[in-house]
């Protein structure tokens, strides 16, 4: 083919040639050349022994499991959440993981996607949550206003698969405005990512109103994961997607918050707080 045609531009499944006569066409890779590459979709493909990603090799780490005669993709959400099959396993490639996982017990002739925008499924008699396949029915569970949480009959799980050993009947979100409803509390504790805050006191827990509420301060720099809160004794910054820091604050009651040059800033009567870190102001 280079002998003959000039490589014009070259794409991952196809490529614009000339010949010598100055004619353009186009030779679509699997068919034309490169006949042992067999396209997947959404950028998905697949040889005898090697499955790549817009040519970059993926999922090494399990060919020995692959099936790579009967492997194909089943259904593919915005590049971050991809199911395949073959004759033998089902698989999840997402953000949730870091490389491809076998979704264990699930059974490739029976496996329906149930919301691949959510990373629910279902197989046989069991639901899975991405690739955490889950200890009761989907249908049985009460998620806590689409956070993390889930209520089973008396039992509170995170992430469907840790049971919290909390007091169920006073289980409840700390503010429903937290983006990604992480923060929760029950009659003795806080609970951040299903973890006990220590320390915390659930009584008198609660967000900045001028961090929390939209509608008193203009938008900052992570705005949507980065709040400030505080109890009767500390102060917090809370990273909803990783950790909570406690503040030793000396003006718990004088603690607050405000925007400056697009970054959330909280103080008090000695030092400012930038991303839960303390400056002498």
């Amino acid at each position: 083919m280079t002998e003959e045609y000039e490589i014009i531009q070259s794409e991952w499944d196809y490529r614009i040639v000339q010949d010598q006569s100055g004619k353009k066409k186009k030779i679509i890779r699997g068919i034309d050349y490169d006949t042992t590459w067999i396209k997947l979709g959404e950028g998905f493909a697949k040889r005898e022994n090697e499955i790549t990603f817009y040519n970059e090799r993926k999922f090494s780490k399990i060919y020995k499991i692959i099936d790579f005669e009967t492997f194909e993709l089943i259904q593919s959400y915005n590049a971050t959440t991809n199911y395949f099959k073959d004759k033998n396993n089902v698989y999840i490639d997402s953000y949730m993981n870091k490389d491809l996982q076998i979704l264990e017990d699930a059974n490739p002739k029976d496996f329906k996607i149930l919301d691949i925008e959510n990373g629910y499924s279902t197989s046989g008699k069991a639901d899975y949550w991405y690739d955490v396949k889950i200890p009761f029915r989907l249908k049985d569970a009460d998620n806590f206003g689409g956070s993390f949480y889930q209520k089973v009959g008396n039992q509170v799980f995170f992430s469907f698969v840790n049971k919290l050993n909390c007091d169920t009947d006073t289980f409840e979100i700390v503010d429903e405005r937290e983006h990604h409803k992480t923060v929760f509390r029950d009659k003795n504790h806080i609970y951040h990512k299903g973890k006990i805050l220590d320390g915390a006191n659930p009584a008198t827990f609660r967000f900045i109103e001028n961090c929390i509420n939209e509608n008193l301060r203009p938008y900052y720099v992570n705005c949507d994961i980065h709040y400030y809160a505080k109890d009767d004794r500390y102060a917090y910054f809370v990273d909803s997607v990783n950790t909570i820091k406690r503040i030793k604050t000396k003006d718990v009651n004088g603690f607050n918050f405000q925007v400056v040059d697009g970054k959330g800033i909280a103080f008090d009567k000695e030092y400012e707080y930038h991303r839960g870190i303390r400056k002498k102001i």
